[in-house]
């Protein structure tokens, strides 16, 4: 039946029930223009519509062997029904759902085709025809009148019954399907069916088939096409194939394309192959490339990988191709990774990329990482390089970490150093607001001060924290640490943190504190923010 009511919107749960039934994208689209027509809201139903309603509920609900009596009796009953065709299709598909016979199954369709040409589910049933067919074939029945059915479907005008027909014929052995595929590649302009196409021709054991994706590899004007060519060839294991793919990577192509064909190297230890990824990582120009190539050597985990990575370290000339290098030992694991990422954080003229070996330290997760950022940080004259080994402590997570930051925090006498180690410090788990107070306490930089009050704000549980600030504020004797103090306490942002600004309003001695209180209580969205500042207004 051809759709002829005016197309409706369909419910999502519909359409997820349809989707459940692993219907094809064309029998999709099949039932949707029938439920357009039987959903049409607001219009009476006639006997038939609504007989043929009732059975495709059984449909929609999958229940298979009551939907086939349902349009069982509906073809009997109304035998000159625009819904007819409708039926019968799902009678056919009921039995296939509840395994009949293949053959019997397979008549079903055929006659369904023949009785109804034209119908919306003509396709639909030549496509189920193929399946059982193919099943059929290599069981030894109906393997003649299949294969003449299949020769008769080559010719169809609908491209993906064509399609399905032809490789269905290439799974049985003819030999016309690879020139007929070949032609319709040539013809189409339609890139979803030359992409299916492309896949169907990797199948083949064939030379041309061979020599065809070679050529849309190297030439093909959409590169779409070219990348699945590339990925059909990285799978072949002649080597035609793979001196095609040595070939893209050496080329002038897009990048992308060449990237495709890095990633189908899959003999990891081929000598050979970890040449190839050295050469482009250290002389070609595309540094996205380069890096690709980098990356791909640093997951073969072999001594010869592992040497290719540690001259691409050394003479690569872009630092982020060096970068790619570090990370990529990082990955290696070993004492050997520390020992190439702690000579690189120590004795690199290259600020960047010491930084870089540095936070690749921490992700070596090595037992000895510990001991190496130490070492740096103890040694190291340059005061970004001391920075990154305390923030790279942090992310190792190990209990003697959080001592040596706080040591720091507190007693470095470089506030810059300082503050780094309170800020590394704060991010370790668990950390308490009475430690960070202590800090607060005991350093002499007015910067780590002003810093740890607002991780004690931030880091702390609120009550705690308001509780460690409250008091600052009353004992505190430095103004600008008081303002600061005040600021952190509207980052906690609720009632008790009102009630202490309120009371600096009203108390502290420096009119610069109160008007900061004023202006923190200003920034906190409630209620009672907003009753406190109407009560200073009232002052």
């Amino acid at each position: 039946m051809t759709p002829r009511k005016s197309v409706q919107k369909i419910t999502l749960t519909t359409i997820m029930l349809i989707f459940a039934f692993g219907f094809s994208t064309t029998t999709f689209g099949r039932a949707e223009a029938k439920l357009n027509s039987i959903f049409s809201w607001g219009t009476t139903q006639s006997a038939d519509s609504k007989a043929y309603n009732e059975a495709y509920s059984l449909v929609i609900d999958q229940n298979w062997q009551n939907a086939l009596q349902a349009m069982q009796a509906f073809v009997g009953q109304y035998k000159s029904s625009n819904y007819l065709d409708d039926a019968e299709y799902w009678i056919c598909y009921s039995r296939s759902k509840l395994n009949h016979p293949a053959k019997d199954v397979f008549n079903c369709f055929d006659a369904f085709v023949k009785k109804y040409p034209r119908s919306s589910w003509s396709d639909n049933a030549k496509q189920e025809l193929i399946k059982l067919g193919n099943t059929l074939a290599r069981s030894g029945s109906l393997s003649k009148e299949y294969e003449e059915y299949l020769h008769a479907m080559k010719k169809s005008h609908k491209d993906e019954v064509k399609l399905q027909a032809i490789y269905a014929l290439a799974d049985i052995g003819d030999e016309q399907a690879l020139s007929t595929l070949l032609t319709i590649y040539d013809r189409n302009e339609n890139e979803k069916i030359r992409g299916a196409i492309l896949y169907m021709l990797a199948d083949f054991k064939s030379d041309v088939a061979l020599d065809k994706l070679i050529l849309i590899a190297k030439n093909e004007p959409a590169l779409a096409l070219r990348k699945k060519a590339i990925y059909a060839l990285g799978d072949n294991k002649n080597p035609k194939a793979e001196a095609a793919i040595l070939q893209i990577i050496n080329s002038r192509a897009p990048t992308t394309l060449r990237k495709a064909a890095l990633h189908t190297l899959d003999d990891k230890k081929n000598p050979k192959v970890i040449a190839l990824l050295e050469n482009i990582a250290l002389t070609d120009p595309d540094q996205s490339l380069a890096k690709t190539a980098t990356y791909a050597l640093g997951e073969m985990n072999s001594p010869q990988a592992e040497k290719a990575l540690q001259r691409i370290l050394t003479e690569a000339i872009e630092s982020s191709v060096k970068k790619a290098a570090l990370y990529a030992i990082a990955d290696q694991k070993g004492d050997a990774a520390l020992n190439v990422l702690l000579k690189v954080a120590t004795e690199s003229s290259d600020e960047n990329l010491q930084k870089a070996a540095v936070y690749a330290l921490a992700d070596t997760k090595s037992p000895k990482a510990f001991s190496a950022l130490k070492q740096i940080l103890e040694t190291s004259q340059k005061e970004k390089i001391q920075k990154a080994s305390l923030y790279a402590l942090a992310d190792l997570h190990e209990p003697q970490v959080a001592p040596l930051l706080y040591k720091h925090a507190m007693e470095n006498a470089d506030k810059n150093l300082a503050k780094a180690a309170l800020y590394a410090y704060a991010d370790l788990d668990e950390v308490q607001a009475a430690k960070l107070f202590e800090i607060y306490s005991k350093t002499k930089h007015v910067e780590v001060r002003k810093a740890a009050l607002y991780q004690i704000a931030e880091k702390g549980p609120k009550s705690d924290a308001l509780s460690q600030l409250a008091n600052i504020l009353k004992t505190e004797i430095d103004p600008a640490l008081r303002k600061s103090t005040v600021y952190a306490i509207a980052e906690i942002d609720n009632d008790q943190a009102v009630d202490i600004l309120l009371d600096t309003v009203k108390n502290d001695q420096d009119a610069d504190v109160r008007k900061s209180a004023v202006r923190a209580l200003g920034s906190i969205d409630s209620e009672k923010s907003q009753k406190a500042l109407l009560e200073i207004l009232n002052f």
